[in-house]
């Protein structure tokens, strides 16, 4: 592959001109002053109805004294000056300014397809259910018969794979990177009973998740090769099967100006495309036996393409990081008044 343009000096002129035809001001590396009020303003927001809203009730019971004027001083100018930092160092060191013109560059020269952002994209997978983004920007397309495509999405990567036919709801987490799914950021956490045990090293690498009674589809799915590939090239990836999809995920972008994370990108896509044309042949045994009218037919006929209602989606449970927010917002919203009320009329 052609790697010059991801690494060679570019022309400023021609990034400018790239970046005002195509990338709208509110994104990152444009439009700072105005983000960075938009920062502010959340922050005071969030320091009123945390903070100054329970203790303008307090003083008004005469239950609070009011701080003094440097305490008040010290407080908000801690609130302003930690968004503001964070955003004026994070963009004096953010090589992304470039990246969209040295993306669209290193596509046209290698035959790749650049979609650019695709707004709200509608995909069945848990990163676009659980977490939620504007836009998929940049969106690449990988020229040939099957659709494979390659964004970033919420700050994550991912690669959406078309296949032939519906399948069942099958996780498979990456224990070395713990991103979309099972980490501690991750809203999506399937239920451990579910978890089918794996033989030899791919257990200590991979957890796979499966509905019940899918433990042998799971298994032709996953076979030792597949599961052989993903220990050697996608082991920073987390996979799902959802529907007629398999997406892959990352911890972080996947669409960048770093030519070692292309090179091993699309020699794992190449490698799976080919094995995912295996799958095409699986059938779901609970629906054979009857029609799409219901009624009953011969044994010997394969069952039609499709999953039973009892694959197509795993059982979840409240993740970490959900069940915490939820305790603190109960807290706030309960405990906080309740005492409140408690001190005011004692």
């Amino acid at each position: 592959m052609d790697f010059s343009a991801l690494t060679d000096p570019v022309d400023r002129a021609a990034v400018k001109a790239y970046n005002k035809r195509h990338i709208p001001r509110w994104s990152v590396g444009r439009g700072a002053p105005l983000l960075t009020v938009a920062l502010i303003m959340m922050t005071l927001s969030a320091v009123w109805f945390v903070f100054f809203v329970p203790v303008l009730i307090l003083a008004h019971l005469d239950l609070w004294t009011w701080p003094e004027l440097w305490e008040i001083m010290i407080t908000a100018l801690a609130a302003v000056a930690i968004p503001v930092t964070w955003r004026y160092v994070n963009s004096a060191w953010d090589p992304r300014v470039e990246s969209p013109y040295r993306v669209h560059e290193f596509t046209k020269a290698n035959g790749l397809i650049y979609v650019g952002r695709e707004y709200e994209p509608q995909y069945p997978g848990i990163l676009f259910t659980k977490w939620r983004s504007k836009a998929a920007d940049p969106t690449i397309h990988l020229p040939g018969g099957r659709f494979v495509e390659i964004a970033n999405y919420s700050g994550r990567g991912y690669v959406a794979i078309r296949l032939d036919a519906p399948l069942p709801h099958i996780v498979l987490d990456g224990l070395a990177e713990r991103g979309v799914v099972g980490g501690r950021e991750s809203m999506f956490v399937p239920d451990p009973d579910q978890r089918l045990r794996l033989e030899g090293e791919f257990d200590q690498h991979f957890g796979l998740y499966c509905p019940a009674g899918y433990e042998r589809d799971a298994l032709y799915l996953f076979a030792p090769d597949i599961m052989a590939r993903f220990i050697d090239t996608a082991a920073r990836l987390d996979a799902e099967i959802i529907d007629d999809w398999l997406f892959l995920y990352a911890k972080g972008p996947l669409v960048t100006v770093d030519p070692d994370t292309w090179t091993w990108l699309l020699a794992t896509v190449r490698a799976l495309s080919k094995k995912v044309d295996q799958w095409a042949r699986w059938r779901d045994d609970n629906l054979a036996g009857t029609d799409s009218a219901g009624e009953q037919i011969p044994e010997v006929l394969t069952p039609p393409p499709g999953v039973g209602d009892d694959g197509r989606r795993l059982r979840e449970v409240t993740s970490r990081r959900t069940a915490v927010i939820l305790a603190f917002g109960v807290c706030y919203l309960v405990v906080v008044p309740v005492l409140i009320l408690v001190f005011a009329f004692r």
